[in-house]
């Protein structure tokens, strides 16, 4: 009988903790949807000529320019692949690039989206992506940035425009010269 109170006083003790973590984020969502945070790429770079095989940098340099700490700042890189019109195949997408080393830390469930985790204001953060070019031709890859993961605010450069941008790529079959 004893046992009866204690287990039911710890029953309701669960229950109103797990209420309580799992209460209404919508006050969450709402104060990030109306968030605006302040970016600058400082620095964008990935070689515009390659050739098969070589082994490239693809690298984004961004920098907080605003006053508040950007919560889950992401980076959505499109063109890494492309997809395929060869009919029966099981998956359409195919590579450009083969991704060798991703950022640190960077992975998500994301779909071409690489979380580079908080920046506080005034500080900077380097993402290099290793890749592997394995189709010919001209490609054009394109990134934005995002201060979250979920996209409940807005991203934006000092001139009020998305912090995004595209590198046009001619990949060629045309190997190294071998030799000094």
């Amino acid at each position: 009988m004893i046992r009866k109170p204690i287990f039911l006083a710890t029953l309701l003790a669960a229950l109103t903790f797990t209420t309580i973590g799992c209460g209404d984020s919508s006050d969450e969502n709402d104060k990030l949807s109306n968030k605006v945070w302040r970016v600058e790429v400082v620095a964008a770079e990935f070689p515009l000529k390659q050739r098969l095989g070589d082994n490239v940098g693809f690298k984004i340099k961004v920098r907080n320019a605003g006053d508040d700490t950007i919560p889950e700042l992401s980076i959505t890189i499109d063109s890494f692949n492309y997809r395929s019109t060869e009919e029966g195949l099981a998956d359409p997408e195919r590579p450009v690039w083969v991704i060798n080393k991703v950022p640190a830390g960077s992975e998500s469930s994301g779909v071409n989206t690489y979380r580079l985790g908080r920046l506080k204001p005034g500080k900077t953060v380097e993402a290099v992506w290793r890749l592997s070019a394995v189709r010919a031709g001209t490609h054009t890859v394109k990134y934005k940035i995002a201060g979250d993961f979920e996209g409940q605010g807005k991203t934006v450069l000092a001139d009020g425009s998305a912090p995004e941008g595209a590198f046009v790529v001619t990949i060629t079959t045309v190997p190294k010269p071998v030799g000094p």
